[in-house]
Parts: structure tokens; C-alpha cells; sequence
């Protein structure tokens, strides 16, 4: 098994705006990505961004080129770290599992006579059932109901295959 590094993603000069930890040696891909983020880091600035309204107006661009935004190097770091994520969420349930396993109906577990972890038991959930409201008394629901305002989702889209 490798070690794991962390290298410093350089902000101002001599400090880093945080860090990408690896396991193994770079790879060219990984190269590429520290020097786009290095070069948008460099070029960003401390503009506030502008809030959009959720609906575009049609002439705004469908589309915005990464590269030519200079935050491609942004993007591929992003991706990285949402496939270490996912990643990492299958081990931590893993570790979970098993400890739970070994807790049974025990409240505290502990090491060296320690606690280290507690699973507490929890009152029941209760849950507002809505669909029973509105079959029972749909006025109610119209007349209760606020729309807030929309939104905007943020997904990474495979650049193979266009899918999440």
C-alpha cells in the first residue's frame, strides 16, 4: 500500500489554499490539474460574484468554455475529489457496519477503557403526512402552500457519455 501525500494548492504566495492528498505517484492527469488550478488561483479575483435569476434570458450562452474561463483545472479537481468522496463513504460505511456489529444492543464502545463511540437509541420520527392532508383537506394545502424561488442544480456531467 502507498502512502498517502498531500501537496499544497498554492494561493498567495506561500500560502496554500488547501491541499490535494494522493496515494501514489502523480500522474499526468494530476499534473494538469495542480497547474490549472495553480494558474486560476493566480488569476482569480476578489470580485463578488453577481447572483443570476434563475431564469436565464435567451440570449445568455448555453454554454461557457472551462478553458477558455479559465477553471478547468477547478473542474478536474472537483471531480477528483467527488470520486475520493464517494470512495471514502464506502469504506466510512463499512467501518460503521462493523462497528454496530460489534456494539449489539451496548450503548458505548471503548478502547483501553475509553469511550470512543456511542450509539444512542432515539425517540421515533414524526412526520408531517401531507398527501393524507391534501386528500382529506385540499383547501387547506392550497391555501397553506408558499413557492419559494427557484433554484439552480449543480451537477458534473461525464465527458465521455454527457451523463452524471
Amino acid at each position: 500500500m502507498s502512502r498517502r501525500r498531500c501537496i499544497p494548492l498554492p494561493g498567495q504566495p506561500g500560502e496554500p489554499v488547501g491541499f490535494a492528498c494522493v496515494s501514489g505517484p502523480l500522474t499526468d492527469t494530476d499534473r494538469a490539474a495542480l497547474a490549472e488550478a495553480d494558474r486560476a488561483l493566480r488569476n482569480q479575483t476578489d470580485e463578488d460574484p453577481t447572483m443570476t435569476d434563475p431564469t436565464p434570458p435567451d440570449d445568455e450562452p448555453a454554454a461557457v468554455d472551462l478553458k477558455v474561463a479559465g477553471v478547468d483545472g477547478w473542474y478536474l479537481i472537483l471531480r477528483k475529489i467527488r470520486e475520493e468522496k464517494a470512495r471514502l463513504e464506502i469504506v466510512e460505511q463499512q467501518a460503521r457496519d462493523a462497528i454496530e456489529k460489534a456494539l449489539g444492543d451496548a450503548v458505548d464502545g471503548v478502547i483501553d477503557g475509553r469511550p470512543v463511540v456511542r450509539w444512542h437509541h432515539t425517540a421515533a420520527p414524526r412526520r408531517f403526512d401531507k398527501k393524507a392532508l391534501a386528500k382529506d383537506h385540499p383547501d387547506l394545502i392550497e391555501k397553506y402552500t408558499v413557492v419559494g424561488k427557484p433554484g439552480r442544480r449543480f451537477e458534473l456531467v461525464d465527458p465521455k457519455d454527457g451523463a452524471q
